[in-house]
């Protein structure tokens, strides 16, 4: 094998694969297992969204949480998975809240009606509408 040029092999088994690799092949590539990724690209492409919508997964709850949980499963009489969708739901809709919600003070604004000086760059005038003519 010439190092200096880049090559892709097809196999047929992950032992021609290393062997080939060993050999300084630049890619060895074992066939039927390119054709099943390639369908499941296929697949996730076409059908990703649906598959997302009945998505089974395995959830670990700290005890705390699985404790909260039981508690209100007992409580409220319903299935398990309900009320984790529940509680999922609601949980995402209070980060959602948080993340739109301003961070940090905020004033509310209240009218004080018209100023009783259209400007305040005469500081005479303001005295004397502030505290009469005899100012001075």
């Amino acid at each position: 094998m010439n190092p200096s040029i880049d090559t892709v092999v097809r196999t047929h088994s992950d032992v021609q694969r290393a062997e080939l690799e060993q050999m300084g092949v630049g890619r060895a590539v074992v066939a039927e297992r390119e054709l099943d990724l390639a369908v499941v690209r296929y697949a996730f492409a076409v059908f990703g969204r649906l598959m997302l919508r009945c998505m089974r997964t395995t959830l670990t709850f700290d005890d705390d949480v699985a404790a909260q949980i039981e508690r209100l499963r007992a409580a409220t009489d319903r299935p398990f998975k309900q009320l984790v969708n529940d509680v999922l739901r609601v949980g995402l809709a209070n980060l959602e809240r948080e993340q739109s919600t301003p961070t940090g003070p905020h004033t509310r604004t209240v009218s004080l009606g018209r100023p009783r000086l259209p400007e305040l760059d005469d500081v005479s005038e303001a005295l004397a509408v502030a505290e009469g003519d005899d100012h001075r």
